[in-house]
């Protein structure tokens, strides 16, 4: 898999939140930092002063690497 620059990152989360914020004016959308892992960027995005909640991180982590492994797998076939 590529690696994605973090550049690109903010550039992709700058448009979308431009693009949603068009609309929802009153309580706007900002992106929080985003967590990486081999494979995975996961950029989260709240409305106003909201927060993620990461318990159970380690787990999500484990499901998307096992969703990651079995795209891999039939891309393969």
């Amino acid at each position: 898999m590529n690696k994605v620059e973090s550049q690109a990152i903010d550039e992709f989360s700058s448009v979308f939140t431009k693009q949603i914020n068009a609309i929802y004016k009153q309580n706007p959308l900002k992106n929080l930092e985003a967590i990486r892992w081999s494979g995975v960027v996961c950029q989260p995005y709240v409305f106003g002063d909201g927060v993620v909640d990461w318990a159970g991180i380690d787990e999500l982590k484990g499901k998307l690497a096992d969703l990651l492994k079995e795209q891999q797998r039939v891309a393969s076939m």
